[in-house]
């Protein structure tokens, strides 16, 4: 993600320290969900990968993953939306 700026890292982070207590803390875009530069704790990750392990993740989509989590999310603005160029 090397488009994205530091300061939307920083409020990012920033955010997960106010609203301790969820699994994952994202970004929106259009609310739909920014995954790939989300914070998420060490326990729920841990929880994820043995579901994974014992073949009991029933989709491998962030979308479901992020669906079985506490998310904490901030809605992008329009001049800080981060952009996908694939």
């Amino acid at each position: 993600m090397p488009l994205t700026e530091p300061e939307l890292l920083n409020e990012r982070y920033n955010s997960s320290r106010k609203n301790e207590g969820n699994e994952a803390y994202i970004f929106t875009n259009d609310n739909e969900p920014e995954p790939l530069c989300g914070i998420y704790t060490a326990k729920r990750l841990l929880n994820i990968a043995a579901l994974q392990k014992e073949n009991k993740l029933l989709k491998h989509s962030m979308k479901f993953i992020l669906s079985q989590l506490a998310v904490h999310s901030i809605a992008l603005k329009d001049n800080k939306k981060i952009l996908s160029q694939f």
